[in-house]
């Protein structure tokens, strides 16, 4: 049975991206920051992609369900997550805003969680992500199972009619540590 992916279709997570982007636009120009729960995680390695996107956690890294993307009648609650390389390591941010539902902090728990969070991140990009950069280098020293696992999550996610409900936590990729060296909550 083929199940839609998006809530109600592609005009109505349109519609709900505006208005995230427009509460988000007047954060920036009130200078409300405190609105925005962001968690920083600092790696000592530069992670080798880079990536920036929104996207509706519908479950966890252990496949627990987070919110009812079939519910019309409720706004989901929506993720930023921004993956930066720098010479000396790099950052992943991700923000909530702090009027959302239970879903980004349960989300962001069980990626705090992972035993291989190196691995952990590239799958969400991969899973949920149709803005990265990745270093060639990287990707064509990548073996042909990890290079595969990659475009299977990333077609996973570029397909409407391909249920992904647990794809999450079915995780593929298996990828060399950044070395994480801080957790913090801004």
């Amino acid at each position: 049975m083929l199940r839609p992916r998006w809530r109600g279709g592609s005009l109505r997570d349109a519609e709900e991206i505006e208005r995230l982007k427009a509460r988000l636009d007047a954060h920036l120009v009130h200078g409300d920051y405190r609105r925005l729960v962001t968690t920083v995680f600092e790696f000592a390695t530069p992670p080798p992609l880079c990536a920036s996107f929104v996207f509706c956690p519908k479950i966890d890294f252990e496949g627990n369900h987070l919110q009812d993307v079939s519910d019309l009648k409720n706004d989901l609650s929506w993720v930023t997550v921004t993956l930066l390389s720098t010479s000396s390591g790099g950052f992943l941010f991700v923000s909530h805003e702090d009027t959302a539902t239970g879903a980004p902090t349960r989300f962001l728990e069980s990626l705090k969680a992972q035993d291989d969070l190196s691995s952990s991140v590239v799958w969400l990009i991969a899973c949920e992500s149709d803005n990265f950069a990745i270093s060639p280098d990287w990707y064509e020293g990548l073996t042909p199972d990890q290079a595969g696992a990659f475009i299977r999550g990333f077609q996973g996610n570029a397909d409407p009619f391909v249920p992904s409900s647990c794809s999450l936590c079915a995780r593929e990729t298996d990828v060399p540590d950044w070395t994480l060296r801080n957790i913090f909550t801004l």
